[in-house]
């Protein structure tokens, strides 16, 4: 198949093909889908693609029949290295782009979601332009998960502080209040208590390299309208 796309010709007759894949081994399956990676002489890359009637490749030949197609789409370096990950194996990719280190390497994850959830799927990939695990990477990444913090920390910046981590605000609440009440009088005077929302966007890079989620790894905290705070005790 040859195409002509932005004054680029995409020809897989003479580009080199990098590496294929396919959702099953029966080319004749209604939702078979079959992708092929090459690279231009020029070093562009582009997804040559076939699928029968069921498949993302199919195109409308009337009314109430499809038909299955097939299609060529440019990408980019990037793309085409998040293709690679998802369809190839390791030492296939590497055989491409080279060796990867070991820290550079992605966590593999097997999922069922419903029909909706697919649908999300499908539409922020083709905004995006992204592959299925770069687009999974994002809405993960991007997602309002939050936990909830009670802090009891110096007023001067100088000395101890603590924080617990909850999972709902009642939570949180209670325990800096609970931590409030157990302050002498003249304790109170130098401790700033209070509760605070904490959101996946707040938190630094480190809160990330262990098993588990390092929540008290924030940057900033939300200090949201209500919530207990010792400073509005008058």
């Amino acid at each position: 198949m040859k195409k002509i796309i932005n004054g680029h010709k995409f020809d897989t007759n003479t580009a080199k093909a990098l590496g294929s894949w396919s959702n099953s081994s029966d080319y004749n399956s209604l939702d078979y889908v079959g992708e092929t990676l090459y690279k231009t002489k020029n070093g562009l890359y582009f997804v040559y693609g076939e699928g029968g009637p069921m498949s993302s490749y199919s195109h409308q030949i009337d009314s109430n029949n499809w038909s299955g197609g097939e299609a060529i789409n440019p990408v980019s370096e990037d793309y085409a290295k998040q293709w690679a990950e998802e369809k190839l194996t390791g030492d296939e990719y590497e055989e491409i782009f080279g060796e990867v280190d070991e820290e550079e390497e992605k966590v593999g994850i097997s999922a069922t979601i419903s029909r909706r959830a697919k649908m999300i799927l499908e539409a922020y990939k083709a905004d995006g332009k992204l592959t299925t695990a770069q687009a999974i990477d994002q809405m993960i990444c991007k997602c309002e998960m939050k936990r909830w913090v009670a802090v009891d920390e110096p007023k001067d910046g100088t000395g101890d502080t603590w924080e617990h981590v909850f999972k709902t605000r009642a939570e949180a609440e209670a325990d800096a209040q609970d931590q409030w009440d157990k302050l002498t009088a003249t304790e109170k005077k130098h401790r700033h208590v209070y509760a605070a929302d904490v959101k996946v966007s707040d938190l630094e890079d480190y809160a990330f390299d262990e098993d588990d989620i390092l929540w008290t790894a924030y940057s900033a905290c939300g200090y949201t309208d209500g919530l207990f705070d010792s400073n509005n005790i008058k």
